[in-house]
Order: C-alpha cells, then structure tokens, then sequence
C-alpha cells in the first residue's frame, strides 16, 4: 500500500493544520524508530506531513492486511520493494508482535529504515519479543503542546486537553467522552482481558480523582475492594495503554528524608476531565484546577523533554515533613507551579527549601501572576512566559 492511499485518522477532518514539534524526516535518516503515542495525537497525519509521499505504509488497522499477516508474518516481504523502498512504515505494530522478526531480518540484510508507531505497549513488553536489540530508537508523539498551537486558550487546554481533534472538534464534549469509552473502557479493557469490567471503571475513576497526588494503593484498593497488587496492575496497564505516566520522588537530598510512593499522571487534561464528568468550565479557585494545571506543566516538560530527546529524569520533590516541589529535572532546574493570580513570599517555602537540599541551577516559581520578579534566587513568572522560554531552550538545556 503506498502512502496516498493510507487512511488516516479524523485528525483530517478540516483545514486546520498544526506544525508538530518531532522531526521525523530527520530521526529517520540514520536509524529505525519506533514512534508510540496515545491513539488520536496524530501519528498517522504527522507521517503524512512530513514523510515522502511515496513512502510505503503497512497498515495492520485494515482487517485483510492484519489477518493476513498474522497468519503468514513473512508475506510482509512481499509488500515491500527491497530495491525502491528504503523507508517502511507499518502502522500499529504491537497488533502482531512477531513482525519484529522480520522487520529485524530486513534492517539486518537490506538496510531498510523503518518507522514501528504503536499505541500500546503491553504486547511489545513480552520477554519472548524481539525489541530489535538497539536496531531501532524510540520517539514518542503527545498531544499538542502549547509551542504547537498558535491560538493557545489555557482555559480550553485545560478543559479538553490537546488531542487535535477535540480541539477542531464543535462538540468537545461529546467527542472526548467516546473517545473515552471506546479506547479506555473498551479497548484497554479487551487487550488487557479485564474479567472484573466494573472494578476496573471504578479504579479509572479512582485515578483520575487522585491524578497528580501521590498514589496511595491501599487507600483505592479497599475504596474499590480489589487488592494493591491488582490496583498496581492497573496503574502498569494505564502507563502500557501511554493513558498515563508516572513521576518518582527525588531522593537525593542531602537532609530530608523524602517519600517513597510515585506521582500517576493522565497523558491530556481533556481525558482526565472526561472521566471525571467535570463542568463545561472549571472553578478557577477549585483543587481539581490547581491539580489540572500542575498535570499540564507536567505534559509541557514530558513533551518537551522527549521531541529534544534529553535524557533527563524527571522528578517531584517531598519531603517526609511535607515540604513540597512539583518537579525536578535533571536534579538541578527545580519548578513549583501555582494557580496564584498574585505573587505570595510563602509560595517559595518549598524551593528555599530544596535550595537547601541540592545545587540547582534554577529555582522557579510559576503562577498566573502577569509580573516577572526574583526573590532570594528564585526567578518567579508567568505560566505562558515560562512555557516561551521553555521551548526557546532556555529553561532546560
């Protein structure tokens, strides 16, 4: 199948077109990739934006093309011109893992370059799979970001979240709530072979209640009568499925002992919104808001991180005595983040704090207060100056 016939997702609904941050024509000159992403970001647009238009795609989304190679996985050889194509993409690659095989005999013995883009990530994970032995990088596609979206409204990000087709879409609403049946409720819990569906709906809702708070796995597992080993199997289905991620506790400071248990986040606002059935506006002055800010600076820096490919950790700090950073990266750039329309001194005890804790080269404040200012070293600034100079490359370099 060649690329002008490979379908593509509901992304390509309208005119409007969004300049993606990942490079793909580059990463592709020198390596094979895999490029995972949530369903719906636009891994198969951005393909089409940015590859050859006769590159040829293998699409395992069509019925006789899955069946058919899932019966036979060598016949992949059949569709590919090992003289013309130098690039292959083949589309959904975890539907048949075993393609691997092959796709590793074919870098091995004909040079080919291949893009492998999936949006899951529990049948690669299986020890018997081959995961091409360092053949191929990976590359990850999220949902917008604030550098990708010329018109940016925090109010609607925050809301609906960054899948290009919410934000195109005249029934946010609606559309975000199929979206979440039919890939979270549906499809996650068919690949995973859930038995206990409505323990399952319970723990999601579970989730999203406690997104961006440290997870308390006995805590939901007696509020959802499961065990803590099934609620830390849902919690590793969600990062397999890309739904979400987590972020570890910094543990190298030099006095506090810090906490142990990890921080889950949803991968878009709009997701989270959805399972929560929350109002058509949020209440700027309510928790849930606080929580959902943090959760989209959190996407910002994971986003930004990936598309430069740094290899930074990313962390929170607290302290066993509660003192408190939102985020650590590269154990030297501390981030608190507040939905403060003004600036307070006692917003900054967490970063004098860590201050104390490690050498850091920045310490940063970020709030809704329009007004730029440094205090005892900490540089305090606005969410959309800040999320400039990040991707500027001046924040995190």
């Amino acid at each position: 199948m060649l690329f002008k016939d490979f379908m593509l997702s509901s992304i390509m609904s309208d005119e409007t077109v969004y300049k993606r941050t990942l490079d793909l024509k580059t990463l592709l000159k020198n390596k094979s990739y895999f490029l995972f992403g949530p369903r719906n970001t636009g891994k198969s647009f951005l393909i089409k934006q940015t590859l050859d238009k006769d590159t040829k795609v293998i699409n395992l989304l069509q019925s006789d093309v899955y069946l058919e190679l899932l019966a036979e996985p060598h016949r992949i050889r059949e569709r590919i011109d090992f003289k013309k194509d130098k690039l292959v993409v083949i589309d959904e690659i975890q539907k048949i893992p075993i393609l691997l095989d092959e796709v590793h005999y074919m870098i091995e013995e004909y040079k080919i370059h291949f893009l492998l883009t999936g949006s899951s990530l529990k049948k690669l994970k299986s020890k018997n799979n081959n995961l091409l032995g360092g053949r191929a990088r990976k590359a990850e596609l999220f949902p917008l970001t604030f550098d990708e979206i010329q018109d940016f409204k925090i109010e609607t990000y925050l809301r609906y979240g960054g899948l290009p087709f919410i934000l195109r879409s005249q029934e946010k609403d609606e559309d975000l709530s199929s979206y979440v049946f039919n890939f979270l409720n549906e499809e996650i819990k068919l690949e995973a072979r859930i038995r206990k569906i409505d323990f399952f709906h319970r723990f999601l809702q579970s989730a999203a209640a406690f997104s961006s708070e440290i997870i308390n796995y006995s805590n939901i597992a007696s509020d959802i009568g499961v065990s803590e080993i099934t609620i830390k199997s849902y919690y590793e289905l969600l990062e397999d499925s890309l739904v979400g991620f987590q972020l570890f506790p910094w543990r190298k400071g030099r006095t506090r002992k810090s906490i142990a248990s990890s921080k889950f986040y949803f991968f878009d606002t709009g997701v989270l919104h959805s399972i929560l059935k929350s109002p058509k506006i949020l209440d700027t002055s309510s928790d849930v808001y606080g929580r959902t800010f943090e959760q989209f600076i959190a996407q910002e820096i994971r986003a930004y991180l990936s598309y430069r490919r740094l290899d930074y950790d990313f962390n929170f700090w607290r302290s066993l005595d509660k003192k408190e950073v939102d985020f650590v990266v590269n154990n030297e750039i501390a981030i608190e983040v507040k939905t403060a329309k003004k600036f307070k001194a006692d917003q900054l005890s967490g970063l004098k704090q860590i201050g104390v804790e490690g050498n850091f080269k920045k310490r940063i404040l970020v709030t809704f207060d329009p007004t730029s200012r440094t205090v005892d070293n900490i540089d305090c600034v606005s969410w959309k100056d800040f999320l400039i100079q990040l991707w500027d490359d001046k924040i995190i370099a």
